[in-house]
């Protein structure tokens, strides 16, 4: 009797713990290391990795950027009936210009201003081709990633007032609006982001058939200040309706410099 009594005692000792593994103790034993690593619970589940490029999250992006051209170029000109074949060299003249954009998480807007003109002595009267725009438009983020140097690419347009004067003996000038679109890509490139843009306006709107310009630079970034060394070409036709009306057409290409704020 007494050894069954002590029998009893031992089998519910043991019963204890194989009610609490039943129960679902989180401390519950494996009997093997196979049986652990089969455990659902056994590791970490590593969330799933996000798309490679992304919209840029919340806030504002600001660039302020400021430049200035050394063309040489190419023009056939007409003036008042009179016309001719001109070439200018590169510092004849120097184009400068200003760019304003701010860019939140998928839309943003610009507004740049550029003067400048074209200057040639090689003709019997000084000939000069003076050109004022000013764009204001509208900024889509097709690509941006989050942080830091990475791919981005812009589409944008609006509208452009565009101001001409020519002279060469003869006076003439003219001012009308007309629309513009283009794309910037920026690529991170070693020390530096290599960025082109292509902007294109008039489209038969208004005197001009159509204006051409691309640039290609690097970009140098400390901090939030900016340089960038390129080369820009431009092709632009416009036939003027003011006064007795002008028609140029030039084609200018040259080096640039600029500089910035990117915040």
């Amino acid at each position: 009797m007494l050894r069954a009594w002590i029998a009893g005692l031992a089998l519910a000792a043991l019963a204890v713990p194989a009610v609490a593994v039943d129960a679902g103790s989180p401390e519950a034993a494996v009997d093997s290391v196979d049986a652990y690593l089969a455990r659902t619970d056994a590791f970490p589940v590593a969330p799933a990795a996000g798309p490679l490029l992304t919209p840029m999250d919340g806030g504002w992006d600001f660039r302020v950027t400021a430049w200035i051209i050394a063309p040489k170029a190419n023009i056939e000109a007409k003036i008042d009936g009179k016309g001719g074949h001109l070439e200018t060299d590169y510092g004849d003249t120097f184009i400068s210009g200003a760019r304003v954009e701010a860019i939140g998480r998928h839309f943003g807007g610009l507004l740049e201003l550029q003067a400048g003109g074209l200057d040639s002595n090689d003709t019997a009267s000084d000939y000069t081709l003076t050109d004022m725009r000013a764009d204001i438009g509208l900024i889509f983020r097709v690509i941006g990633l989050n942080e830091g140097r990475a791919l981005k690419l812009d589409l944008f347009g609006g509208a452009r007032y565009h101001q001409t004067t020519q002279d060469a003996g003869i006076d003439d000038d003219d001012e009308w609006w007309e629309p513009f679109a283009g794309a910037e890509v920026r690529i991170p490139f070693l020390i530096g982001d290599i960025v082109s843009r292509v902007t294109a306006s008039g489209f038969d709107v208004g005197p001009t058939t159509l204006q051409l310009t691309a640039t290609a630079a690097i970009e140098f970034l400390i901090g939030p200040v900016f340089a960038q060394i390129g080369v820009r070409y431009e092709d632009q036709h416009f036939t003027t309706s003011s006064g007795g009306g002008y028609e140029v057409d030039a084609q200018s290409f040259g080096p640039f410099v600029a500089f910035g704020l990117d915040f």
